[in-house]
């Protein structure tokens, strides 16, 4: 029995030794640094063969701490008319410190036509406006003879509602313009938001893209 007493203090020393331990040993493995990665692996591939770059440009980037997906969809950008002169790495550090989600950058392709750029659309959207409002003012600006966009974004800032707008734009009783016409971007919209489906102009991509339906991300 005393053997037994003695021998159970020994097994809770080497336990507490053992626990004490542990941290050290995770904390040393969290302070190797990352390996970069060198090989062409097959994310990275699928990447150069849908795209005009080079394994070496992808992984430059991912090495730069930016994932498959996110090169991915700035390089869809960069293909459509929202990518101006930037390349698609600009693409990667403007969003990141923008803040613009990925999501905005599709929605905004995805409502682009009769000259209202995606550009503008993410303008409006970066203002403060929502995709709703959005498309309430370009379909009464539509129906208006004399009103923008901009002056009805105006409007419904002040917490205009649409019999307020309607009178203050002379436009004759009845349904607002946007009413019974279906979602924001579908062919049934009115003018100006009918959805198109990606199509190429030259080498600029309009429409959604095609990441468009393989991710979540609405940010």
């Amino acid at each position: 029995m005393m053997k037994k007493v003695i021998a159970r203090p020994k097994l809770i020393i080497v336990l507490l030794a053992i626990l004490l331990a542990v941290p050290t040993i995770v904390l040393a493995q969290d302070d190797e640094p990352d390996k970069p990665i060198t090989e062409c692996n097959p994310a990275a591939q699928r990447i150069v063969a849908q795209f005009d770059v080079t394994c070496d440009d992808v992984l430059e980037q991912v090495n730069a701490g930016y994932g498959f997906g996110q090169i991915m969809k700035a390089l869809y950008i960069s293909n459509s008319s929202l990518s101006g002169d930037d390349t698609w790495q600009d693409l990667l550090v403007a969003q990141e410190t923008s803040g613009i989600g990925w999501g905005q950058y599709k929605m905004a392709l995805r409502f682009e036509k009769d000259g209202v750029s995606a550009q503008q659309l993410l303008d409006w959207k970066t203002s403060g406006y929502g995709w709703g409002q959005i498309k309430k003012a370009i379909a009464i600006a539509n129906v208006a003879e004399d009103a923008t966009v901009d002056q009805v974004l105006t409007m419904m800032k002040d917490d205009m509602e649409w019999d307020a707008i309607r009178d203050a734009l002379g436009l004759p009783p009845g349904k607002p313009p946007w009413a019974g016409n279906g979602k924001f971007g579908s062919n049934d919209g009115p003018p100006g938001l009918s959805g198109a489906k990606g199509q190429q102009k030259g080498n600029k991509q309009t429409g959604p893209p095609e990441w468009a339906n393989n991710d979540k991300d609405t940010g």
